[in-house]
C-alpha cells in the first residue's frame, strides 16, 4: 500500500482511482463493509483502490480539542488496510484552506482535478464541503458532468434502526427487540466471516428474526455464519 500526504496544492500523479472518503477511525462492521466494496469494484473494473483521510480529525480541527477520537491508532489502521487490500492511502492535512472549501470545489478541485476519481463508495449519511453541506445527492447530481461513478452505500445499522428502536454499537451491531429479545451482529475476531446471534425467550420468533437479519446482511456482506 502506497502513503500519500497531500494538501490541496499537492500533485497525485495516480490515475484511476476507486476510492472512498472517511477516517476509518475504528474500522467497524460498516467501514469493513464500504472496503469490501472499494476492494470488489477496483478488481472488477481495473481501477486503483484508495482511501482517502485527514489529520488532523475535523473535529480536533474545529473545536479545537485534543481529544483522541480515533479508537485504533494511524500506524495500525494502515497495516489493518494493508493487509485488506488496499493499494492507496491519501492523507490529507486538514487544515484552514481544505476547511474553506464549499462542496462544490471539494468535488471540482480535490476529488477530479486533483485525485482524478473514477468511483466513489461512500456511506448514505456521508458528508462533506465547507459547513457539511455536500451530501451523496450533490455527488450523484455532478457525477455524470465530471466524469465519475457514485455508489452509496445503506449501512446495516441504518437498516437496523428503522426496524428496532434500540441500538447498541459497542460491540458490534445489537439490536434490543423488547425485554427477552436482542439479537448481533459482529465480526469475527479470528476468521473473515460475520457472526450472526440472538437470544429470546421463544425459539420460533427467535428463529424468524435471525433469517430476517440474515437476509438484510447477505446483500452486503459476502461470508456469513
Amino acid at each position: 500500500m502506497k502513503l500519500h500526504k497531500l494538501n490541496i496544492n499537492k500533485t497525485f500523479q495516480t490515475k484511476n482511482l476507486c476510492l472512498c472518503i472517511g477516517n476509518f477511525d475504528g474500522i467497524h462492521i460498516g467501514h469493513q463493509h464500504v472496503i469490501k466494496k472499494i476492494l470488489k469494484s477496483s478488481q472488477e473494473y481495473k481501477m486503483n483502490s484508495a482511501i482517502m483521510t485527514f489529520t488532523p480529525h475535523p473535529k480536533i480541527f474545529f473545536k479545537k480539542d485534543n481529544k483522541n477520537f480515533n479508537i485504533i491508532t494511524n500506524n495500525y489502521k494502515k497495516k489493518y488496510l494493508r493487509e485488506l487490500g488496499i493499494e492507496h492511502y491519501i492523507e490529507y492535512n486538514f487544515n484552514k484552506s481544505l476547511s474553506s472549501l464549499d462542496a462544490l470545489d471539494f468535488i471540482k478541485k480535490i476529488l477530479v482535478k486533483q485525485l482524478n476519481v473514477k468511483k466513489i463508495i461512500v456511506g448514505k449519511d456521508f458528508r462533506f464541503g465547507k459547513d457539511r453541506s455536500g451530501d451523496t445527492k450533490l455527488l450523484k447530481k455532478l457525477s455524470s458532468i465530471c466524469g465519475y461513478k457514485v455508489q452509496i452505500i445503506e449501512h446495516v445499522k441504518n437498516n437496523l434502526i428503522k426496524k428496532y428502536s434500540k441500538i447498541i454499537t459497542l460491540d458490534g451491531i445489537k439490536a434490543i427487540i423488547d425485554e427477552n429479545t436482542w439479537i448481533l451482529i459482529r465480526k469475527s475476531n479470528t476468521e473473515d466471516i460475520i457472526r450472526i446471534s440472538a437470544e429470546s425467550n421463544n425459539e420460533e420468533k427467535c428463529k424468524i428474526i435471525i433469517n430476517n437479519i440474515k437476509e438484510m446482511v447477505k446483500e452486503r456482506y459476502d461470508k456469513i455464519k
